[in-house]
């Protein structure tokens, strides 16, 4: 089934979702970045650190610093190389990512005249690791800048590890709770491989700001220089950017690429598992979210104001069928189930579009009914028609009472 995301009118600040294909292929990219290119990038972006200042240092004329500049960065991205697994060689890192210059406004080039610069390679593997870190532990973006280099605990018995971070919507007047959660081997090793460059980059800098025990410690400019850590989610985010260009995410029919975000990855996260293996991992869930709470966790049982994570999402996806059937987005036929939903709200109202209810309202009980099992969902397989069917995505298909979607 071939179907158009873009005819979807999302209401302001739902979360978008990312199509499962993305979703999927943005993890397994990230992956092969922090086990394959981490390490030789990592000892890459702190040798030549170290030795550029030693050139500046020197008592000799710019341009010959220039020069030699030019071959410790020739030497880099030659002798560092890719962490060798069954059928993937070792390769020198200026070969396997053509690499073919150090920044693009610096006159330090090697001889190929296309290629990345190391300055987004080293973007790259930022936005790797971070990606790798949230996609597999449900994450805000201010909890995810705001690691501590100390907050990995490994576990040696089976080689994962426990991560440890200030859950920021747990506690009240700005305090709030620290939490530790199991992660996977491989978020584990995106954490310590920004722990080495942090280590060794604060060392080298002499740093003894607040910044200097923050986990994502990384040159800041193209010169590789000392980093301030301002705007940290900004930069953050403009290393994920640079990936998501890197591994050449999809683009749509309207020229548009997908540049995930961490909000968007804990929304991917929640989903995904919750809809394959909904009825032994919800608890889970809640666990790695941060909804350590167990009042907060059943608050919407009794109260006015249900905030669970997952009926919330949702909630989100059903409101955005229900204006697409609003709009004549969805055919009505295909849908009996979504019908009689769009129409028990619209009573329940009484309005004559739900473009016009009450949005709180609304939301509460869209998502009291999903908790109560009054709105039943399943998924199945779409081909998305703003990529050409070339991305296939989660849908949902909804029963109402005794009514239900075709798809159902």
């Amino acid at each position: 089934m071939v179907q158009s995301n873009a005819s979807r009118l999302r209401e302001a600040g739902h979360t978008p979702k990312i199509p499962l294909e993305i979703g999927i292929n943005t993890l397994k990219n990230s992956i092969k970045w922090v086990m394959v290119y981490g390490e030789p990038i990592i000892d890459a972006i702190v040798y030549f650190v170290e030795r550029s200042a030693m050139i500046v240092a020197e008592d000799t004329p710019v341009s010959h610093k220039h020069k030699d500049k030019d071959k410790v960065f020739i030497k880099a991205i030659n002798e560092f190389k890719t962490t060798p697994y069954p059928s993937l060689p070792p390769e020198a890192l200026g070969k396997i990512l053509n690499i073919a210059k150090f920044n693009p406004k610096t006159h330090l080039y090697c001889n190929e005249k296309d290629g990345v610069s190391f300055f987004h390679v080293m973007q790259c593997l930022i936005g790797a690791c971070a990606i790798t870190i949230a996609i597999m532990k449900p994450i805000r973006d201010t909890e995810l800048a705001g690691l501590l280099r100390s907050c990995l605990d490994p576990e040696p018995t089976d080689g994962g590890a426990f991560l440890t971070h200030e859950n920021n919507k747990s506690g009240s007047m700005g305090l709030n709770d620290k939490i530790r959660r199991p992660i996977p081997f491989v978020s584990a090793h995106a954490i310590q491989l920004l722990q080495r460059l942090g280590t060794r980059l604060v060392k080298f800098y002499g740093d003894t700001s607040p910044h200097a025990s923050e986990l994502f410690y990384f040159p800041s400019t193209r010169a590789l220089g000392k980093p301030s850590g301002n705007r940290m989610r900004h930069r953050i985010d403009k290393c994920i950017k640079a990936f998501c260009d890197q591994i050449n995410m999809p683009i749509d029919k309207y020229g548009r690429r997908w540049y995930v975000r961490i909000h968007e990855l804990r929304k991917f996260f929640i989903l995904s598992m919750h809809q394959h293996e909904q009825y032994y991992t919800d608890e889970a869930l809640r666990y790695q979210a941060g909804h350590t709470n167990r009042d907060h966790l059943d608050d919407y049982l009794s109260g006015d104001i249900p905030r669970d994570e997952i009926c919330h999402y949702e909630a989100e996806c059903i409101d955005e069928k229900l204006i697409s059937l609003e709009l004549g987005k969805i055919l009505r036929e295909d849908n009996a189930g979504l019908t009689a939903l769009y129409d028990h709200i619209r009573k329940h109202f009484g309005v004559v579009s739900i473009k016009s209810r009450n949005t709180k309202q609304y939301f509460d009980l869209l998502e009291k009914m999903i908790y109560r099992k009054e709105i039943l969902l399943s998924v199945y397989t779409i081909q998305l028609e703003d990529y050409n069917g070339n991305v296939s995505d989660n849908e949902i298909a909804i029963k109402f009472g005794q009514t239900k979607d075709e798809k159902f």
